[in-house]
């Protein structure tokens, strides 16, 4: 009997290891990147494949091609919030 409560509770231990060590283990590696960083990065990267593209012949219209990814990259921006409101004062009886 005890040799079953002992098998169970050691079963029941690695499952929860194998689901508590992976997730520690994720956000520890985690680097946290903003919406904005992202499309930064991703604007870079298009520019600069663009002009690699112009350079091999590719692409010839490249000042309408930008103006796609400024105007993508303007879309892909959250609107900003709206600014918070002082609630409107208590009038007394």
């Amino acid at each position: 009997m005890i040799a079953s409560l002992l098998l169970a509770f050691l079963l029941l231990l690695l499952a929860c290891a194998l689901f508590v060590l992976p997730a520690l283990r994720y956000r520890g590696e985690t680097e946290t990147v903003s919406r904005d960083q992202l499309n930064k990065r991703f604007y870079q990267r298009r520019l600069h494949e663009l002009a690699h593209d112009e350079r091999e012949g590719v692409v010839s219209e490249r000042a309408r091609h930008i103006e796609d990814l400024q105007r993508a990259l303007l879309t892909d921006i959250p609107a900003a919030p709206a600014p918070a409101r002082a609630p409107p004062p208590r009038r007394g009886l």
